[in-house]
């Protein structure tokens, strides 16, 4: 009867371990640096990847040369305040040309304070409250339209714009806002966060998360040697 009961304990205790470690798994959130695509060794870009964009903010405010220049800027100190009370937790860009083409993109990993916000935008239903808190920072959205593979996004633009190309392209998944210059940069996210092989994968030398990468294929070069001395 013991040996039985033995028997019994080890699957009822995998089952207890199962239900705590579920949920878990069920919360797993996205890295903004997934949702980066890959580039080639013939393009130019540049890519960031920054893990805690508020602490980084914090420490700026706090740094004394920092502090002592943004004294002399109010306003510029207020917008990294604001900045830092957003509810953002990492963020990963990149931007530069592929063949000749340019891409953009980024992607923020947003707080649970910012859930309720990504719903809509993934879902396609900013509300009216949405559209006007945005206009009292001069900004103007419209949409949504769906990209190339159907996925709802946003364009966000100033009010007062000159240029019909200035803005970007809006669009959510899960935890992330995901960021274009078009729409099919918001769909090359998607596919990169779907399938690693599409990823930008840089070869890192150390384990540090941050990272700042600007990749010449030789414009750069030859731009500089081309400037007048």
């Amino acid at each position: 009867m013991r040996k039985r009961e033995g028997l019994l304990v080890f699957p009822v205790l995998c089952t207890l371990v199962l239900l705590l470690v579920a949920p878990a798994f069920g919360q797993e959130r996205l890295d903004p640096a997934q949702a980066l695509g890959s580039w080639t060794d013939e393009s130019y870009y540049v890519a960031t990847n920054l893990g805690d964009i508020k602490g980084m903010i914090k420490d700026l405010l706090a740094a004394e040369v920092f502090r002592e220049a943004l004294e002399e800027e109010p306003d510029a100190a207020a917008a990294l305040e604001w900045l830092a009370s957003l509810p953002v937790e990492s963020g990963a860009f990149a931007g530069g040309l592929r063949k000749g083409v340019l891409q953009v993109q980024g992607a923020l990993s947003l707080t649970a304070e910012g859930e309720e916000l990504l719903k809509r935008i993934a879902g396609g239903t900013l509300t009216s409250e949405d559209l006007d808190f945005a206009e009292n920072f001069g900004l103007l959205i419209t949409g949504p339209a769906p990209t190339p593979l159907g996925v709802p996004c946003y364009r966000i633009s100033p009010i007062d714009e000159e240029h019909p190309l200035l803005g970007l392209f809006l669009a959510a998944k899960e935890n992330l806002l995901l960021l274009g210059i078009t729409p099919r940069d918001i769909d090359g996210s998607i596919a990169a966060l779907a399938d690693p092989a599409r990823r930008f994968a840089p070869t890192r030398k150390f384990a540090d998360r941050n990272y700042l990468i600007l990749h010449d294929n030789g414009l750069l070069q030859m731009g500089l040697l081309a400037a007048p001395t």
